[in-house]
């Protein structure tokens, strides 16, 4: 049993160590490899004919009527994915940052990459347009809207990353789950405030990011960069007590 505590307290001290590396390299941006048919699972966004259309069609007018508001700016700030995943420092409780934090921030910046050949697949399959691009509206984050004005809005890239980002924090920081969790639904809403998506798009984006999540956890090398991201933040967590 004591050989065994050993082999196991050296494995999450490697696991440290090279995710400490790892982080400090380029290859941080890499993504985990994910191997997923979402197409499989995932419903064919609303046809324009349909009645789930009209509640997308709904919801957006509702998001597009709090433009101008304290809201509308949070949805604009979350529109900028080079902020992620500083976004969620309130919600966890303590600042993600390279300075702070550099394992965690790397392995977050790593798992954000990881959503993109899925959803681009999906979005390829799709083509469906965006709605400020069917309406010929303006959106809350304008430095954008050239270049995603002809991409595929569903489902939402936006929400995949931010709400499997809520699901790893929650793990790493279960106290504060609930708040987590909320942001990581707020992150995914911004998307229809800002008329970037519409709320099929984000709630199919929220479906992918839990079952990449999931697949993720059979991959030995997530698991060993998640296991030092939590030490990481338990150290730090005992740092700030007196």
């Amino acid at each position: 049993m004591r050989a065994l505590t050993c082999l196991f307290g050296l494995w999450l001290f490697l696991s440290a160590h090279v995710s400490l590396v790892f982080a400090r390299s380029g290859a941080a941006h890499a993504g985990f490899d994910v191997e997923l048919d979402a197409l499989a699972f995932l419903p064919e966004p609303p046809a324009l004919t349909s009645a789930l259309f009209l509640h997308d069609k709904e919801l957006y007018e509702l998001g597009k009527s709090q433009r101008g508001s304290q809201r509308a700016s949070q949805a604009a700030r979350d529109a900028d994915q080079r902020l992620l995943p500083e976004l969620f420092s309130e919600a966890f409780g303590c600042s993600i940052s390279q300075e702070t934090l550099p394992v965690l921030y790397a392995f977050l910046r790593r798992l954000r990459k990881s959503f993109g050949k899925t959803v681009r697949r999906v979005k390829k399959t799709y083509e469906r347009l965006r709605p400020y691009t069917l309406y010929g509206d303006a959106t809350c984050y304008p430095e954008t809207e050239a270049v995603l004005r002809q991409q595929s809005s569903y489902p939402s890239g936006h929400s995949a990353q931010g709400w499997g980002m809520a699901l790893v924090l929650s793990e790493i920081n279960p106290e504060r789950a609930e708040q987590i969790l909320a942001r990581g639904l707020q992150f995914g809403q911004s998307r229809v405030i800002c008329g970037y998506h519409w709320q099929s798009d984000v709630e199919a984006g929220r479906l992918l990011a839990s079952a990449i999540v999931a697949r993720l956890h059979a991959n030995a090398v997530f698991l060993a960069e998640l296991e030092a991201a939590r030490l990481e933040f338990a150290r730090w967590q005992k740092a700030q007590k007196p």
